[in-house]
């Protein structure tokens, strides 16, 4: 019985039991946060008129895809992004609630 009391005590002061998570685990929650953060910030970027640097703000586009977007502009809709060279059907996906074509 004795052995089983220590053994108790042992285990209730180690970290183990520690309801908290690891504080550089990043939460679902703050996850989340930053995903709304950084659709707000891209949402609707018009395509025809937007500059380089605010294209490459969308999810998925980088700077050099930012240019080849510009090179073939005008755009009407989304399916005329298929003309970009590299821009492959997920990432046209993916950015679809972000741009605009007005």
């Amino acid at each position: 019985m004795k052995k089983i009391t220590v053994l108790l005590a042992l285990l209730s002061s180690t970290s183990i039991w520690a309801a908290e998570p690891a504080a550089s685990t990043p939460g679902l929650m703050d996850m989340a946060k930053s995903a709304a953060t950084k659709a707000n910030e891209t949402a609707l970027i018009n395509l025809n008129t937007a500059s380089e640097s605010d294209i490459s703000k969308v999810p998925g586009i980088s700077p050099e895809m930012a240019k080849e977007i510009i090179a073939k502009r005008p755009y009407q809709s989304v399916t005329d992004l298929k003309k970009v060279k590299g821009l492959k059907e997920d990432v046209i996906a993916k950015i679809k609630p972000f741009v605009a074509f007005k």
